[in-house]
């Protein structure tokens, strides 16, 4: 019964059948399923799918959390950005003295754990575990997160973030 049944993607307004993790028209991800059915005729419904709001992107989820993913442009930016921000932190704190060293420090920690952040949602993207990150020890297999594209559409660890553009 349920398998027949349609639901409309609050972002998009698509069409989606019942049990769907991700939307196929904008790769949207899904939380809470509702009880409301989507008539295949009239396409109106009082209630739409209710979307998670841990799901939505902020700076901390971005920067801080492994979950989701992330394209090859955005990771090039993402750690570009964050080398020359470091870099120019650390450069100012370096010659401060003792409080200067203790801030560089724990400035360094936070970019690598960044850093690393970024690596985990590049292999996410490629539908593989985040702990594949510890491979780029070896070098090629950073070279491979650096240039392969990632998945096309939803994968397990989230919607594809290319989804919507052209």
């Amino acid at each position: 019964m349920n398998e027949n049944q349609k639901y409309v993607c609050p972002k998009c307004n698509g069409l989606v059948d019942y049990g769907t993790r991700f939307c196929p028209h904008c790769g949207n991800a899904f939380g809470v399923w509702n009880n409301q059915v989507v008539s295949q005729t009239n396409f109106q419904t009082t209630q739409n799918l209710y979307v998670n709001s841990d799901e939505k992107n902020d700076i901390f989820n971005d920067y801080f959390s492994p979950k989701g993913r992330i394209g090859r442009k955005n990771f090039w930016i993402r750690n570009i950005a964050l080398g020359f921000l470091l870099g120019m932190i650390e450069f100012l704190l370096l010659d401060s003295g003792g409080l200067g060293l203790v801030l560089y420090t724990i400035t360094s920690l936070i970019g690598i754990y960044i850093s690393v952040i970024f690596g985990i949602k590049r292999w996410h993207d490629l539908d593989k575990s985040g702990w594949f990150v510890l491979s780029h020890i070896l070098f090629l297999p950073a070279l491979y997160v650096c240039f392969v594209k990632g998945t096309t559409g939803p994968n397990k660890y989230g919607p594809d973030p290319l989804a919507g553009k052209n």
